[in-house]
């Protein structure tokens, strides 16, 4: 039986993981513009105003709502956020580790915007 203080109350939807490894990517980069917008004290706002992109648009993208951005636009935010887009999609990470200890370079990126 529900209880009586809950009558009323909208439930909280259960997260659900995403269904498609692209929709994963979207969240993924989304956080990595949020965080950089914060570290950079913008505003939704702010941002869009910079990059010509409306703040709906971007609030979807930072919650991986819009998976599917233009490199253009994404070339945009990069720039207004001081950083590469080659970063912002997880491109730039530590080179990865062959069997015999040595780097595999073959995975860094090294363009930046």
């Amino acid at each position: 039986m529900p209880d009586a203080n809950m009558k009323g109350m909208a439930r909280a939807k259960p997260r659900v993981p995403p269904a498609k490894p692209w929709e994963f990517m979207g969240e993924v980069v989304g956080l990595r513009i949020q965080a950089k917008r914060k570290q950079l004290g913008l505003g939704l706002a702010e941002l869009g105003r910079r990059t010509g992109v409306n703040k709906g648009q971007l609030s979807l993208i930072e919650h991986g709502e819009q998976p599917f951005v233009s490199t253009q636009v994404m070339g945009r935010i990069a720039r207004q956020l001081y950083t590469s887009l080659d970063e912002l999609l997880g491109l730039d990470a530590e080179p990865l580790t062959t069997v015999d200890g040595t780097d595999d370079t073959r995975h860094r990126s090294t363009s930046r915007l």
